[in-house]
C-alpha cells in the first residue's frame, strides 16, 4: 500500500518531556495500519449497510419463496415495512465485525508485504508475495471475526415483527450472541467458518490484482508527468476492477456461507430426537443447492452484491490507503519538530 514513504524513527525523548502515547504507538507502522484499516471499515460500513442487508436477504431466499421483489423493490419493502431503521438492522454488529476485520487484516497485509519478500528471498513484494500476504491476512482476520458476522447475519435475516409493539428474536448483539449459545452451543458461532475460510481464495486474487493495477497506473503516471504517484481516481479505479474480478469468481461461496450461518437449530421430533439439519458442510449444501434450486442459485443476489461490494471495495481501500497516508505523514511531522 502506498505509504507516502517511511517514517523516521522517534526522537529521543527525556524523562520530564515524555513523547506521547499515541505517538509512540504510531511510530509502528503496523499499529498505522491497524488504526487505517479500522476505520476505513466503519466507513464501508455505514455506508453499504442497507444493500448489505438486501444481498443477505436475496442470498437467504429457499425454494417455493414468493418471486424475488428486486433489489430496488426489496428495498422499498423494508423501508415500507420497518422503517429506516429496518434498512440499518444488523449495522451495529455489521460495524463490529468490520471494525476488527479490516484492523486485523491490514495489519497482517502490510506485515506479510515486509515478512515474505525477505523469507522468498526477494528484494521487493510481488504478484506471490502479495497472494501470500492476502492469503495470510485473510485467514486470521475471518477466524478472529467469525462470531460477529454469525450473529450479523442472523439479525439482518430475522424476518419483520408481526405487529409494531412485537419484539424481534434477537433484540441486540448481546441477546443474539447469548440466545445463540443458550440455545446452538458455542459452535454455532462458528458455523460457515470453513466455506469463509476458502473464501480467502477472494483476497488472494483481489490484492495482487488491485496491488498490479495500482503498480501499472503509477508507471502510466510517471511516463505522462514524471511522477510515479497514484491520486483518488487511480485507487478506485484499480480497487474496483479488482474487486469485480475477484467477486465473479468466488461468489457462490458466499451463497453457501450464508446458508450455513443462518440456518438454527432443528426443533426436535416427539421423541426427543434432533432431526439432521438440511446443510451439512460444503459439498453437501452446495449438492442440495443445486438439485433443489438449479445453478441459477449460486448466483443469487450477485447483482445487489456488486452494487454493495464494489463501491465499498473502493472506499474501503481509498480510505484505508488516505489515512494511514495522513498517520504517516503526521508522524514524519512530529519527528521534525513541526
Amino acid at each position: 500500500m502506498d505509504r507516502g514513504g517511511s517514517a523516521a524513527p522517534p526522537p529521543a525523548q527525556n524523562d520530564r518531556d515524555p513523547a506521547p502515547l499515541a505517538l509512540l504507538l504510531l511510530h509502528n507502522e503496523q499499529f498505522r495500519s491497524t488504526i487505517a484499516g479500522g476505520i476505513a471499515g466503519c466507513v464501508s460500513a455505514v455506508v453499504t449497510c442497507p444493500l448489505d442487508l438486501v444481498k443477505i436477504r436475496l442470498q437467504n431466499r429457499r425454494l417455493g419463496a414468493p418471486a424475488s421483489p428486486g433489489t430496488l423493490g426489496l428495498l422499498t419493502s423494508i423501508f415500507r415495512d420497518e422503517g429506516l431503521r429496518g434498512l440499518y438492522r444488523g449495522v451495529v454488529p455489521t460495524l463490529c465485525g468490520y471494525l476488527p476485520t479490516w484492523a486485523i487484516y491490514f495489519t497482517v497485509y502490510d506485515w506479510g508485504k515486509s515478512a515474505f519478500p525477505s523469507a522468498l528471498g526477494k528484494a521487493d513484494p510481488d504478484s506471490l508475495t502479495h497472494m501470500l500476504s492476502a492469503i495470510s491476512a485473510g485467514l486470521v482476520s475471518t477466524a478472529a471475526t467469525n462470531p460477529f458476522w454469525v450473529i450479523r447475519t442472523r439479525v439482518m435475516t430475522q424476518p419483520a415483527r408481526p405487529t409494531p409493539n412485537a419484539p424481534y428474536y434477537y433484540t441486540s448483539i448481546i441477546n443474539a450472541f447469548t440466545t445463540i449459545l443458550r440455545l446452538e452451543g458455542p459452535k454455532a458461532l462458528y458455523k460457515g467458518l470453513t466455506p469463509s475460510l476458502i473464501g480467502v481464495s477472494h483476497v488472494a486474487l483481489q490484492f495482487p490484482l488491485y496491488e498490479r493495477l495500482k503498480s501499472g497506473i503509477k508507471d502510466r503516471n510517471l511516463e505522462q508527468t514524471g511522477a510515479a504517484s497514484i491520486g483518488t481516481p487511480g485507487i478506485l479505479l484499480a480497487s474496483a476492477l479488482s474487486k469485480m474480478t475477484a467477486s465473479l469468481i468466488t461468489y457462490p461461496h458466499e451463497v453457501i456461507r450464508t446458508r450455513l450461518q443462518t440456518q438454527s437449530i432443528a426443533t426436535p421430533t416427539a421423541f426427543g430426537r434432533f432431526p439432521l439439519p438440511k446443510y451439512r458442510g460444503i459439498l453437501q449444501t452446495a449438492r442440495t443447492i443445486l438439485i433443489e434450486e438449479g445453478e441459477k442459485a449460486f448466483y443469487k443476489g450477485f447483482s445487489v452484491n456488486l452494487l454493495r461490494t464494489v463501491p465499498a471495495s473502493a472506499l474501503t481501500i481509498w480510505t484505508y490507503e488516505v489515512v494511514l497516508r495522513k498517520l504517516t505523514l503526521w508522524v514524519q511531522t512530529q519527528n521534525r519538530g513541526g
